[in-house]
């Protein structure tokens, strides 16, 4: 069949949510369903050698109509990961990308015979070997496709290495054992820490790989046990770690602490060390929680925007700093705000190249009518923009219009670049619009992977000559609470979505990120709430029975 629109894909009627899941039934509705609303047996996808089917053979100009995602949520939600047709529509074709499917383009010839191979039923194995960019067939015949060097290394697409079976068996053996240090912090680190380790061993019983843990103290905790705020030790751990989880460090305890012993400078040494220089902030507002955001529903209702924010430069490293006693008795301080060419370009480059994936559009915010550093900022963008990235719509903005326009009108930005300073207080206000900022996880990713990672620049792609391991910190973009830690209230939510970003970014586990999501949207549709997004009619929970809900959404998800 040619020209299947997007309508075709999944009707108009189920276009009402902005969730990406709960879709699979809608897919193909009009065709997968009889009148009655039973289920027509003649239907290539009710048969069941197909129910589970991962690869979708199609005919010409695939995903034409709209420019609905909803077409790529339901195709990824019935378990659909790679498309293969003689041509696609352009906007679904990039939509596919932005969501994880990967679409591959080939000669009629070539289809028809994928098509012959998809008529054996459970006995049509098809593996896609996107490293190699080669499809086999059950007969052993290979076929070459093409696909642009940058996409190939997006962490969507790389689960797709692994062989697909159109009878959804995997040739995959899970026996993989990564390794993971928990830090949990201050606060309400470790109860937020908690709940997150909670579901890796969840993961590790359930989804057939498994995880060794290290556990080592961090910022006020290391404080005041170790005399520092991270000692060596634990940096030696991280490195060794093929990622990092981060729960939150500081306090009023520490308040008054000389520099060098601030229970945040666990924190920067660990980003600096690690060369963790891009900070992946997203700030999504749950369709559960539209109504928590102090903005109106309609302002942040669909939100979903993500901050890139340099994380290893700026006026947190720049040097000379400190506090100097002058000569009459007065002190003064000093801050030194440091950029370069390579790091702004850098930085630039992610942005840029996450653009492509999403609404393909960047702001970069800055200083420039003031500081001579805003203005390398906004030439370096320019200039790589104009000779790499010419595609993409940039806009450049001045840093405190772009806090003002946050609460404005957030949902006018898809991605924002911008420096370490600005970024630390722009992802925070971003956050406060999505209804809490207790939501929220965060990302920082080194330059380099090793051989699990997946990250999501073209630049990203060699394995780290000094460990072979992944540069990734995760973290939830909350602080320590210290007004309810310890009292079991804390919201949890932005801990172990973190965790789902790492399994996505440093783990390559793709579905197993996109499981623990949808658990935490089931629970938020349950209407459970902890205090910080309590909502009218609600049911309030602590942290442990937040945790509870968790765990019994994802099992039910994994029947």
């Amino acid at each position: 069949m040619v020209n299947v629109d997007t309508d075709m894909i999944i009707p108009k009627q189920f276009l009402k949510t902005t969730k990406r899941t709960g879709l699979a039934s809608a897919l193909f509705f009009e065709m997968r369903t009889r009148p009655d609303g039973s289920e027509n047996p003649d239907f290539v996808l009710n048969k069941p050698a197909y129910k589970k089917a991962q690869i979708l053979v199609a005919g010409a100009n695939f995903g034409c109509g709209s420019s609905r995602e909803h077409a790529p949520w339901a195709l990824l939600d019935f378990g659909i990961r790679c498309v293969i047709a003689p041509s696609f529509a352009d906007i679904f074709y990039n939509n596919c990308f932005k969501n994880g499917i990967l679409p591959i383009a080939l000669p009629q010839a070539d289809v028809d015979r994928l098509m012959d191979d998809a008529e054996r039923g459970a006995n049509a194995v098809i593996s896609v070997d996107l490293e190699k960019q080669e499809l086999r067939g059950p007969d052993g015949g290979c076929i070459k496709f093409e696909i642009d060097p940058f996409r190939k290394h997006l962490p969507v697409l790389r689960a797709t290495l692994l062989s697909f079976l159109l009878s959804g068996k995997k040739t995959r053996t899970d026996d993989m054992t990564y390794k993971i240090l928990l830090l949990p912090g201050d606060g309400i680190g470790p109860e937020v820490m908690a709940e997150t380790e909670r579901v890796i061993h969840w993961l590790a019983k359930n989804r057939g790989f498994s995880f060794a843990i290290e556990h080592a103290l961090v910022g006020g905790a290391a404080l005041d046990a170790e005399g520092v705020p991270v000692t060596d030790q634990t940096m030696r751990l991280a490195h060794a770690a093929d990622a990092v989880l981060f729960g939150a460090v500081g306090g009023p305890k520490w308040d008054n602490n000389p520099f060098d012993k601030k229970p945040e400078r666990g924190l920067l040494r660990l980003r600096k060390d690690l060369e963790l220089f891009a900070n992946l902030r997203p700030a999504i507002c749950f369709d559960a929680l539209k109504d928590a955001s102090t903005l109106r529903p309609e302002v942040v209702s669909g939100l979903d925007l993500l901050i890139i924010r340099e994380l290893t430069g700026g006026v947190y490293f720049g040097e000379p700093r400190g506090i100097i006693e002058l000569n009459d008795g007065t002190r003064r301080a000093v801050d030194t705000q440091v950029y370069t060419t390579g790091e702004v370009q850098r930085i630039a480059r992610v942005a840029f190249g996450l653009a492509r994936l999403r609404a393909n559009r960047v702001a970069s915010a800055e200083k420039s009518n003031v500081m001579h550093t805003g203005v390398l900022w906004r030439q370096e963008v320019q200039k790589l923009h104009d000779a790499e990235f010419s595609d993409v719509e940039l806009t450049h903005i001045l840093a405190d219009n772009c806090a003002m326009q946050l609460v404005r009108n957030p949902k006018q930005f898809d991605i924002i670049v911008t420096d370490n300073l600005f970024g630390d207080v722009l992802s925070d206000e971003a956050a406060q619009c999505t209804g809490s900022i207790g939501m929220l996880p965060s990302a920082s990713l080194g330059e380099k992977t090793g051989s699990i990672g997946m990250l999501p620049s073209a630049s990203l792609g060699e394995k780290n000559a000094k460990t072979g391991k992944q540069p990734g910190l995760y973290e939830p973009v909350h602080g320590t609470a210290p007004d309810i830690a310890g009292r079991g209230l804390a919201n949890p939510f932005a801990c172990i979505l973190s965790l789902a970003m790492c399994l996505r970014y440093s783990l390559g586990r793709l579905d197993e990120a996109k499981l623990v999501e949808r658990a935490v949207e089931d629970v938020l549709d349950q209407g459970l709430r902890t205090g910080d997004i309590m909502q009218p009619g609600k049911k309030l929970v602590g942290t442990r029975e937040m945790g509870d809900a968790v765990i019994a959404a994802l099992n039910a998800l994994n029947r």
